[in-house]
């Protein structure tokens, strides 16, 4: 059988991917040239619509070369009749049903669904091919019908008898209206094309040169004829489908067609396959007017060669989507603004030529002016085209418009009738191997074809149908109306037309080339632009392939894309805390951009939408000496523009604006990313600056109060400082109000160009995308701002300078709602690795408790405001040079008790607590433990962002907010940096506390009333008063204040106690599981701070989740003596059980269900834990059981088992019941074991000296005593 197979393709693609799952696809070809498409399908998955109760178990499609086109001119109709003598012969033999034929495909298909359910043999024919489907309900009935097509193929029945069956058969059809069926728009086609064509012979018909006028006698003669002459063995195409293997399809096939004859007789020549273009040898450049149709629109058509050889590159495909798409760059987008749409389709496959059409559908009735409006919108668009050229880009989206296209079609994954009729189509026009994939997946970009066919499409070439002005008559009929041969007058009504020449005028215009200052239309196209996503797509092979610092090979690839910048500098991943992945980068026309994929690991998505953060780098400090308020005039008129269509979040209130020195722009809950950066990026880069928006901005700010805009702790600082400093201007000190429209166009235009630059945009970027389309939007987006490298406003001196220290500052009618200290010191900025104002306001938070409880139990009753913690941090201005220290208590529920005497014995407080502060100074052990502290407290947080869905962002306000940290420190340390103490700088933390002196401080306080509370009525000063007084401190406060700690004349602070370090708090605990892949199996972690304790990590790599599995080695087998285990291992189970498991208990359900603490084990490999668990609990449970274990006191042990024994003791007199009521504390279970060893006694001192590293841990050089731990 293998001789009888010429060529065999497997495997042949489908460009459905859910086909793969139920199809196997094979293509062959016959030694005699026969070319048959297997396919192996499962029948459960090919459901069809179940209105229709039939299913397709399998099929059959024979496409046999032979149509209309080949019927001789005096016997029209005949190529139908020896069709259906052929589907008729074998229907007969099958079932003894008679076939449904129709020489229209489409006509058939509507026919066919009102005939349910189908019948088992059907047959089609069409104008170039002629072809039919046999639907076989059962697999049985397959084999049988493969031979009696090819016996009937070969050897028809043309009897006499048979033909006159048929005959009267095809009358009766005709006269039920299901043969023979046109649109008008086809019959005006025809009527108006080349009469000699083959195709054009049916349109108006004879009835004396159609069979109908022939005998049987001659009609059986003719038939033989036509049969030799046009039924090649080699034109034959087959597509069969069944659940059975592809090799007993093959076989199937082979038995059945490989035995007809190579070539069957023929007794004259051939018709001519290439007979030309019906429309060649006729008029063009004309309308043709329906008289009695309508069409609901205008098609306009063009000739073209064939097209089918083609099918990679489909450069119809690519006019068809820049006509019919809804993008704004379409000409679908410019005709809906006329009540019109466009629609633009190639023609049904035909042999040797094709046709374009372009239908614009319109919803109202045509006149000729809107005809011309028409016709000049399409030849202008493909003007637009030819000058625009051809892109790349644009064939990607083909592509892309293409899948969305079978996405949407096949929805339902179902196999459909449809498939298998365009398996007919598909046979004749494309290769074997391609049949599926031709024009549904693009393989080649061709711009020479694409230039080509857009060359062809001219109005000298083309034909324009219109139906007729107020036609009434035919105007309620449906949209696929038909009609019948037997309708003679129908017919002829629907036939008749008149040719209209194009107007010279219109001619011309739709000739010219684009763009022509003659036709107002050419200025409302858009040219093709990609959009964002698009750019990222256009993008990602430069980003992958460029090479860092290679600048002409990254704008020699970039200059296609219209983007001048390339990544300069990446870094990713700033550490194992983050639970998502990050990346920085830096273009090379300034721009920074921290970037934050939400969906890293384990599909974790965000439902709150993205979060964006963008600061251009541009504020009120910009503004020019006599133009105050052009800066926030210019960002209104640049970023708060109309355009963004959502949900955003605008610093609108000058408030935020006058408070930063930099304006931002915040955003958060949306998810058009890509259309929100590339709007900022557009208004950054090119700004409308018009006389009207002027106006409106100005008319909005000046509705503004100045009260809205600055906050008046914040108002009355810059009233206390320098008046020459220029960041002490106020917001209400506006300036153009003053000017002209046109003179603030004139500074706006000016303004711009000068500092809105690349280098001082900041963007912070968090969204469910990867990193790679984050970096590759930012790069396509922000990649065109220009590198003007402006210089940002620094300051060397700050606003205090020059003002008198050590002063209260009281306003004048106005209630601050607090006390605020401030100091000034020097910029910060770049000691965000040692942050020591973390490191002092830690300490004075945790501090103030014990202090004030302290002065408390001593004097008694303390004031109402020294029961609340205050809030001790940087003020968040953004960059400038400069930094205040803030210390500042609420009054809001104390305004009734506001006195001056409460104000001093708070302000001595506070600085009695500096000094204590002072005191104590710096320590490596309280380093440690604030570092500890606040990764503990990042990873909780962290934790419940998980939890939450929330954003990462939103965790990083807390000192500074995220505007100012992207204007403050380095863009790769945007995360952590002034967040977590990476440095110890003992230095840096003495010099902070040099500036926390009471004559380096202004204490701003609120206006008080006769009654001594806070004040907000005005005051009775003249207006042109100062808004503030200054009180200078008193000697006895201001000496009070001064002096170091303890004072002499205070028992109090000398009894106080000192804080002391912690010996279990682990110096240097991370885990960082995530630097580098690594393969399956454990990965040991080792400690630095401890040769100790071990730790080792293992995450499953087949599981793809964020699950982990630590074993901990809390003590090394070598370190212990032969004794102390036993003592070792029942003191670290209770450790374990009193901090590790209430831990893991106090978590909530979801976190319980996923987290398993396995008891101490006693090992060969020394005394051991296990933890399974997600690594942000895991990160969070570590340092919480370590702190636990930092405040249980060895040395008490003694003590509570003492306790325990009279507990004990009392409880035996009473009832039995009463001894359960008794819970010991968490060292009295295991207190009796330590009875006999005295030096416990001192075991906590001991402890001190050891390096623990998070567990304890003995070392063997510890003398243990001998004693009987049987017990």
């Amino acid at each position: 059988m293998s001789s009888r197979i010429k060529q065999r393709f497997d495997n042949i693609e489908s460009p459905r991917s859910f086909w793969s799952n139920f199809l196997e696809c094979r293509g062959i070809e016959l030694h005699n040239g026969v070319q048959a498409l297997l396919i192996r399908h499962n029948v459960d998955d090919c459901q069809t619509d179940s209105e229709r109760n039939w299913t397709m178990e399998s099929f059959l499609c024979v496409s046999m070369g032979a149509g209309q086109r080949h019927d001789p001119p005096d016997c029209l109709g005949l190529s139908q009749l020896c069709n259906e003598i052929i589907a008729a012969q074998q229907s007969l033999e099958l079932d003894n049903q008679q076939p449904q034929t129709s020489h229209d495909y489409w006509e058939l298909t509507e026919a066919s669904e009102r005939a349910s359910p189908l019948e088992d043999i059907m047959s089609q024919t069409k104008t170039d091919v002629s072809m039919f489907c046999i639907i076989n309900k059962s697999f049985q009935q397959l084999h049988h019908v493969t031979k009696l097509l090819a016996n009937s193929l070969e050897r028809p029945d043309f009897s006499e008898a048979n033909i006159n069956r048929l005959m009267r058969l095809s009358l009766d059809r005709e006269s039920r209206k299901l043969s023979f069926a046109r649109s008008p728009l086809h019959l005006l086609e025809s009527r108006t094309s080349n009469p000699q064509h083959p195709c054009n012979r049916h349109a108006v018909c004879d009835p004396s040169a159609t069979v109908a006028a022939f005998s049987a006698a001659e009609l059986r003669t003719r038939l033989i004829e036509f049969h030799s002459q046009h039924y090649r063995v080699s034109d034959f195409r087959i597509a069969v489908a069944d659940p059975r293997p592809l090799d007993e399809l093959q076989s199937l096939i082979e038995v059945a067609f490989s035995s007809m004859q190579e070539n069957l007789p023929v007794s004259s020549p051939i018709v001519n396959e290439n007979v030309g273009h019906p429309y060649d040898g006729t008029e063009t450049a004309v309308k043709i007017r329906a008289l009695n149709a309508s069409f609901n629109g205008i098609y306009i058509a063009f000739p073209l060669p064939d097209q089918s050889t083609k099918f990679a590159s489909s450069p119809d495909l690519y006019l068809q989507f820049l006509l019919a798409c809804d993008k704004p760059y379409g000409l679908n987008a410019f005709l809906k603004t006329n009540s019109a749409a466009v629609t633009a389709s190639d023609s049904d496959p035909a042999t040797g030529y094709d046709t374009f059409y372009i239908f614009v559908h319109c919803n109202r009735k045509l006149n000729p002016r809107c005809e011309d409006m028409i016709i000049t919108a399409v030849f202008r668009y493909l003007a637009m085209l030819r000058s625009v050229g051809t892109q790349k880009w644009l064939f990607d989206e083909v592509q892309d418009w293409l899948n969305e296209c079978e996405l949407h079609v096949n929805a339902n994954q179902q196999w459909r009738r449809s498939d298998i009729d365009e398996l007919c189509f598909r046979l004749r026009r494309y290769p074997l191997q391609h049949v599926l994939t031709a024009r549904r997946q693009l393989t080649k970009y061709s711009a020479e074809e694409i230039k080509d066919l857009l060359e062809l499409l001219t109005p000298e070439r083309c034909k324009v149908f219109v139906p007729e002005r107020f036609v009434t008559k035919f105007d309620g009929r449906a949209k696929g109306t038909q009609y019948c041969t037997s309708c003679k007058r129908e017919l002829d009504e629907c036939a008749e037309y008149r040719l209209e020449k194009f107007q010279p005028q219109l001619l011309a215009v739709c000739s010219a080339d684009w763009p022509s200052t003659e036709c107002e239309i050419d200025a409302r196209f858009q040219r093709p632009k990609p959009s964002p996503m698009r750019l990222v797509e256009m993008t990602k092979n430069l980003l992958l392939n460029q090479v860092v610092g290679c600048k002409s090979l990254a704008e020699r690839q970039s200059s296609s894309l219209n983007v001048a910048s390339f990544v300069v500098r990446r870094t990713d991943s700033q550490g194992s805390l983050l639970p998502y992945l990050d990346r920085s980068v830096e273009l090379s026309n300034g721009v920074q951009a921290h970037l934050i994929s939400q969906n890293s690991f384990g599909g974790i998505f965000n439902h709150n939408g993205s979060v964006l953060t963008i600061s251009i780098g541009v504020g009120h400090l910009q503004d020019p000496p006599d133009c105050r308020g052009l800066a926030r005039l210019c960002q209104r008129l640049a970023i708060s523009r109309k355009t963004l269509k959502l949900k955003s979040i605008y610093n609108e209130k000058m408030r935020v604006f006058e408070a930063h020195t930099e304006y931002s722009v915040c955003m958060e809950g949306f998810t058009e990313m890509p259309v929100i950066l590339e709007q900022l990026a557009a208004d950054i880069l090119r700004p409308e600056f018009c006389r009207y928006e002027i106006g409106q901005a100005l008319m909005r700010g000046m509705a503004d109060s100045p009260t809205d805009c600055i906050q008046p702790v914040e108002r009355l600082q810059r009233c206390a400082g320098n008046p020459n400093h220029q960041f002490n201007r106020l917001p209400d000190e506006r300036l153009i109000t003053n000017w002209t429209e046109e003179k603030l166009l004139d500074q706006l235009t000016q303004f711009h160009s000068l500092y809105y630059s690349g280098n001082l945009v900041r963007l912070v970027v968090e969204d469910s995308r990867s990193l790679d389309d984050l970096e590759a939007l930012v790069l396509a987006t922000f990649g065109q701002l220009p590198d003007a490298f402006a210089n940002r406003i620094l300051f060397g001196t700050h606003p205090f300078d020059g003002t008198k220290m050590g002063v209260k500052i009281r306003s004048r009618g106005v209630n601050l709602d607090e006390i605020r200290f401030v100091f000034p010191v020097p910029d910060q900025s770049d000691l965000f690795e040692t942050s020591p104002d973390l490191y002092v306001s830690y300490l004075f938070e945790t501090l103030f408790g014990k202090l004030s409880d302290a002065y408390s139990r001593q004097r008694g009753e303390l004031p109402e405001i020294l029961r609340r913690c205050p809030v001790a941090n940087l003020l968040d201005y953004g960059y400038t040079g400069f930094d205040s220290y803030q210390i500042s208590f609420n009054t809001t529920f104390c305004q009734k008790h506001c006195s001056a005497e409460m104000e001093d014995e708070t302000i001595k407080f506070v600085f009695r607590l500096i000094a204590l502060i002072r005191k104590i100074g710096p320590k490596k052990w309280l380093h440690d433990e604030i570092r500890h502290q606040r990764r503990t407290k990042l990873a909780k947080n962290f934790e419940d962002i998980l939890y939450r869905r929330a954003n990462i962002i939103n965790v990083l306000d807390e000192n500074l907010s995220v505007a100012s940290r992207l204007l403050r420190f380095p863009i790769h340390k945007l995360i952590f940096a002034g967040y977590l103490l990476n440095e110890y700088s003992p230095r840096a933390i003495e010099d902070f506390l040099t500036c926390l002196s009471p004559e380096k401080c202004k204490v701003f306080v609120s206006d008080l009333n006769r009654k001594g509370e806070a004040s907000n009525e005005p005051s009775s000063q003249a207006k042109d008063a100062s808004p503030h007084s200054e009180e200078e401190f008193s000697p006895e406060l201001l000496a009070a204040c001064s002096a170091p700690w303890p004072a002499n004349d205070c028992e109090l602070e000398k009894e106080f106690e000192m804080p002391e370090p912690n010996p279990f708090v682990c110096t240097d605990f991370s885990l960082k599981p995530r630097e580098e892949p690594h393969g399956a199996g454990p990965r040991q972690l080792q400690l630095p701070s401890s040769c100790n304790a071990r730790l080792w990590f293992c995450q499953d790599p087949y599981l793809n989740s964020r699950q982990v599995f630590i074993a901990i080695n809390l003590v090394a087998p070598e370190l212990l003596s032969q004794d102390a285990p036993v003592v070792l291992y029942d003191l670290l189970e209770t450790l374990v059980s009193s901090f590790i498991l209430p831990a893991c208990e106090s978590k909530s359900d979801f976190e319980r269900s996923n987290q398993k603490w396995v008891p101490i084990v006693n090992s060969h490999s020394g005394i051991s834990t296990f933890f399974v668990g997600y690594l942000e609990p895991v990160l969070r449970l570590l340092p919480d059981a370590l702190s636990g274990m930092s405040r249980f006191s060895i040395s008490s042990l003694n003590e509570s088992h003492n306790n325990s024994n009279s507990s004990s003791d009392s409880s035996s007199s009473s009832s039995p019941d009463s001894a359960g009521l008794f819970r010991p504390s968490p060292g009295t279970e295991f207190a009796s074991k330590f009875d006999a060893i005295d030096f416990l006694a001192d075991a906590e001192a001991v402890a001190r000296q050891l390096d623990l590293a998070g567990f304890i841990c003995f070392s063997n050089s510890y003398k243990v005593q001998s004693v009987n731990l049987t017990d």
